[in-house]
C-alpha cells in the first residue's frame, strides 16, 4: 500500500519499506577487460525472480588490441546464461534488503560465435627486413557450454559492478578447424573466461 486517497482529495502516504518489490530489475553492462582480447561486448539482464536471472550478451570480434600476425579479423558471437544467484547477506546495512540483481552467483551459458580471419604469414628475413603473405580468409564457427562463478555489487540501486570467471568445453568448425577463437580464452575443446563488467540498472 502506497497511499490513501480521500473523498476530498487528501492523500495519505504510507513509507515505502526497502524490499526487492521496488528494485530495479534491468541491467546493461559493458565487459572493461574486453578490449584487450580483440572484442567488445555488451550484456542485458533480467530479473525474473529473486535469486534468478537470465542474461543474454553479444559480442563483436575484431575490436581492440590484436597480435601482429593477423592482417584482418571481424565477426560476431552471443551468449545466453541464467544466473543463480545467492542472498547476499552482506549487503545488508542499516535494514536494506538484498537487490534483486545483487550478491553472489553460479551461471551456466552457452555461447555460439563466427569470425573470419587472415593472418600475416612470415616467408623469410633476409637482411633485417621480414617478408610474408597474407593467408586466404579462414571461417570459424564455434561453440562452448560455460559455468561461470561471480559477485554482482549493486551501488545506490543505479549502477553495478560484476567480476566473474569460467571453464567449460566448446568445439570449433571451418577451414583449418582452428583451436583458438576471440570469445574466450584457451583452446579447443577446454576453455577459460574472465571478466570485469560494470553497468546501469534501469526499471
Amino acid at each position: 500500500l502506497i497511499k490513501i486517497v480521500t473523498e476530498r482529495g487528501k492523500q495519505i502516504l504510507f513509507e515505502q519499506s526497502s524490499t526487492s518489490t521496488y528494485d530495479k530489475k534491468n541491467a546493461v553492462k559493458f565487459d572493461a577487460l574486453c578490449w584487450y582480447f580483440s572484442k567488445l561486448t555488451f550484456s542485458y539482464e533480467h530479473s525474473l525472480r529473486p535469486a534468478r536471472s537470465i542474461e543474454v550478451q553479444l559480442g563483436i570480434i575484431g575490436i581492440g588490441l590484436k597480435s601482429s600476425d593477423i592482417a584482418s579479423l571481424r565477426g560476431v558471437f552471443t551468449r545466453v546464461g541464467y544466473k543463480f544467484m545467492r542472498s547476499p547477506d552482506f549487503y545488508k546495512n542499516k535494514g536494506k534488503e538484498p537487490h534483486l540483481l545483487g550478491g553472489a552467483y553460479l551461471r551456466p551459458e552457452i555461447t555460439l560465435g563466427h569470425y573470419r580471419i587472415s593472418e600475416n604469414k612470415t616467408l623469410y628475413n633476409q637482411y633485417g627486413l621480414q617478408y610474408w603473405e597474407t593467408s586466404t580468409p579462414t571461417n570459424v564457427t564455434f561453440f562452448a557450454l560455460m559455468l561461470n562463478v561471480g559477485n554482482q555489487w549493486i551501488i545506490r540501486d543505479d549502477y553495478l559492478i560484476d567480476v566473474f570467471g569460467g571453464v567449460g568445453l566448446g568445439a570449433n568448425t571451418g577451414i583449418e578447424k582452428r583451436t583458438y577463437n576471440y570469445a574466450m580464452i584457451g583452446v579447443s575443446p577446454l576453455y577459460f573466461d574472465m571478466g570485469i563488467k560494470i553497468g546501469g540498472l534501469f526499471k
